[in-house]
């Protein structure tokens, strides 16, 4: 059966756990909650489900493609099989995105992947963070989700991107799996001021 490598970017940590930088690790903690996560030989965590393999790299973000040599030479690793998970400020909070290649748009962890794998040519999967321009961006993304954030992904979106991969991605079907993903309804689903509710 086809094997696919669930990659979630992020720092180490229980200080960064629940950071906006951490999104993409966070729902690979998600998606395997029921299975235990084992040390790898190297630089990260792994756990199995089905034809899914996760994992949780334990080097700080920018150097999470040093991981992709370890997983080589523990497992039967093929590109075309890969994902990364990972977070955009770019994207609205709750939108979701699915391309199978691209340029890694400044985010560190992912030129870290585009680098050791030497090539941009494999699938992610980006989890809108938002954005507030009260901050820089290095340190937007370090701050931590709020309650009713994290609330949100893991009742609405994770779920969503869980679907997605049981119903399409578990057959191999990449195509219907895009198609899902990138037609997630976020402008119904992300939380938004309620235009009725009056100012007090």
């Amino acid at each position: 059966m086809r094997k696919f490598f669930l990659f979630g970017l992020g720092n180490p940590g229980k200080e960064y756990l629940f950071t906006r930088h951490n999104a993409g690790y966070l729902f690979i903690n998600y998606f395997f909650r029921d299975k235990r996560f084992l040390p790898g030989k190297g630089n990260f965590f792994y756990s199995e489900k089905e034809n899914f393999i996760g994992i949780l790299p334990t080097l700080y973000m920018n150097e999470n493609g040093r991981i992709i040599s370890e997983i080589k030479e523990n497992f039967e690793f093929k590109i075309e099989d890969f994902i990364a998970f990972l977070d955009d400020f770019n994207l609205p909070f709750g939108a979701i995105r699915f391309r199978r290649k691209g340029s890694s748009g400044g985010h560190k962890g992912l030129e870290s992947l585009v680098y050791y794998l030497e090539t941009e040519n494999f699938k992610r999967l980006r989890i809108g963070i938002g954005f507030d321009y009260n901050f820089e961006a290095k340190d937007y993304v370090l701050t931590v989700f709020r309650k009713e954030e994290m609330d949100f992904l893991k009742q609405k979106v994770f779920p969503y991107i869980e679907d997605g991969i049981n119903k399409f991605l578990k057959e191999g079907d990449i195509d219907n799996f895009e198609n899902y993903i990138n037609n997630y309804p976020w402008k119904e689903r992300v939380q938004a001021p309620d235009k009725n509710k009056k100012e007090v």
